[in-house]
């Protein structure tokens, strides 16, 4: 079967977050839900809410088992930390402050070191942050947190950063030296710092976004041009220069969490991550830097954690702001509504908003990746081949490590759109050079080999590029189903019902794969087992599932209706 064109939705660049001028109110108005059942009921749930990575019933559950054994101090752990996930910071932090000092997790330690730091309580603050090196390994997060507390406190500036750049090695570590020089007012020193940690990592956006306003325009200009190039999706964010502002203790504690929670998120934690991340909403932030930034991410997480309704509620706030992150709350906004839609009118309607926004937008990549995926959502084959033109315009001249699978991966999006739009030339043309630039691109031998078999030409050729995507990609429904149809177009279709029957398993929700195994049994004398498979298949279709054109329904309806071929 042909796979879908459509690149992965866009997930770093098209997510954004709420940003206000008292961002304690970022978050969903704290509450204490009501349970839905008590005791162990209310355990259960919430239990099952953990395991289903679904904050809001874990909440609930806990909440609701917690209601009748109160002085149970390992559900009230789980409940602090479900409330903590869900967003429900201040309900979090009221559990935090019931526990016994013996009983405080390393989250309940950091939820009352942020609310000391809101409260300008450096004494108890700095209580937390000792019991948090006591009891957790020497995470580097915590002796930025040490030195930034040493700052407020007025212990030596020189001897702070080199703690900092001792305990957290790498841009990390340099973009936090680089903070504390901006609070002693020393711009100069802070750019040289920033400017080693882009040196470090060039797609390290905390950074960038730091070192902006310290340069002249013409050397800004010359960062967004070196960033857009290593960090296409968030290139929008730095648009407009962020003001300079030196940053309170409030706002050094924010920034030390933040980065330490897109640290744990890279190591594969998200639900940490967001944890860490929502504690920032306690503190008092100023910064401009951080007052977008930090809800940026939190709805990153949400999004990521499929809490759509949270991302929506903060992208649609986000939306109204006239600067890239503006803008990119209303690319993923368009992407969720795509997303949550089978209905043509509303598809065609986010593939206009996403075409409008990349006007805006001329040379952001950014913007044309996602309209490229909402025109093929929405069918729009032709918008979608011009799309992916106008990407490969924009890739970078100099040729880089990575410059050949994206240019792949756009020949191949191209090709697919301009074969879905019947111009089978051009696709032919397009899918042969995507392999041609990466020889291994499964998705690109299938696409081509199958093209080819389903209009019976070269048929020995498609069969050799179809064995090879199956090799590259062994465990993919959509290339075991090309295999089998190419045996089944040379009528072998014994050995074609073999690949058909596991691309079935790899993939049973498949209209497609199901029509087509369907097909192969009616031709080896079982009717009634192709009939029982093309009924399967038109039920999914009509449930909403990926079907390859638009006369696929009527062709298994007449299957179904006449029994034949």
């Amino acid at each position: 079967m042909r796979m879908q064109a459509l690149l992965p939705l866009l997930l770093v660049g098209g997510v954004v977050g709420l940003a206000l001028q008292q961002p304690q109110s970022s978050q969903a108005a704290p509450h204490t839900p009501a349970p839905a059942a008590q005791g162990l009921g209310g355990y259960l749930q919430g239990v099952m809410g953990l395991l289903n990575e679904d904050p809001q019933a874990a909440q609930q559950g806990l909440f609701g088992a917690l209601s009748t054994d109160p002085d149970n101090l390992n559900l009230r752990q789980r409940a602090m930390e479900a409330a903590l996930a869900a967003g429900n910071t201040a309900e979090a932090l009221r559990l935090a402050k019931t526990l016994p000092e013996a009983n405080l997790t390393a989250l309940a330690q950091l939820l009352r070191l942020a609310d000391a730091v809101a409260q300008q309580d450096f004494k108890a603050a700095r209580a937390h942050l000792r019991q948090l090196q006591v009891g957790t390994p020497p995470l580097p997060v915590l002796g930025v947190l040490d030195a930034y507390l040493g700052a407020a406190e007025g212990h030596r500036l020189n001897t702070l950063v080199a703690s900092v750049q001792l305990a957290h090695p790498g841009w990390g570590g340099q973009w936090h030296a680089a903070r504390l020089r901006l609070g002693a007012n020393d711009a100069a020193a802070a750019n040289a710092l920033l400017k080693s940690a882009l040196a470090t990592a060039p797609a390290a956006l905390l950074a960038a976004a730091q070192l902006q306003p310290l340069l002249p325009a013409a050397d800004q200009a010359a960062l967004r041009t070196a960033f857009t190039a290593s960090n296409p999706a968030l290139a929008p964010l730095l648009s407009v220069p962020t003001p300079l502002a030196s940053p309170t203790l409030a706002d050094n504690t924010a920034a030390a969490l933040l980065e330490f929670a897109l640290q744990v998120w890279a190591e594969g934690v998200p639900e940490l991550a967001q944890q860490i991340l929502n504690t920032t909403t306690l503190l008092p932030v100023k910064e401009p830097l951080l007052q977008p930034l930090l809800p940026y991410y939190r709805a990153l997480l949400a999004d990521s954690a499929g809490q759509t309704a949270l991302a929506t509620e903060l992208l649609t706030s986000l939306a109204r702001r006239p600067d890239g992150f503006g803008a990119l709350a209303k690319l993923r906004l368009n992407e969720l509504q795509a997303q949550g839609s089978n209905a043509p009118r509303t598809l065609r309607a986010a593939a206009a908003a996403g075409r409008h926004l990349a006007a805006q937008y001329p040379n952001q990549p950014v913007f044309w990746q996602s309209a490229l995926q909402l025109n093929l959502a929405a069918s729009q084959y032709a918008a979608a081949a011009e799309t992916a033109t106008r990407l490969l315009q924009l890739l970078p001249a100099e040729p880089s490590g990575t410059l050949p699978q994206r240019q792949a991966d756009l020949y191949f999006a191209r090709g697919a759109a301009y074969a879905q739009a019947g111009r089978s030339g051009l696709a032919e043309t397009d899918l042969q050079q995507a392999i041609a630039l990466d020889p291994a691109h499964a998705e690109a031998l299938n696409y081509l080999g199958f093209l080819w078999v389903d209009e019976n030409r070269n048929v020995a050729e498609a069969y050799t590029l179809l064995k090879r995507a199956h090799l590259l990609a062994p465990n993919n429904g959509a290339i075991t189903d090309s295999v089998g149809w190419a045996y089944y177009r040379q009528g072998d279709y014994d050995t074609a019902r073999t690949y058909l029957e596991l691309a079935a398993q790899q993939e049973p929700g498949t209209p497609e794969i199901l029509s087509h195994l369907g097909d192969t049994y009616f031709q080896l004398g079982q009717q009634a087992e192709a009939r029982k498979l093309w009924q399967r298949a038109l039920e999914l279709a009509n449930q909403g599932a990926d079907v390859p054109s638009p006369d696929f329904l009527q062709q298994l309806q007449a299957k179904v209706r006449r029994g034949q071929l």
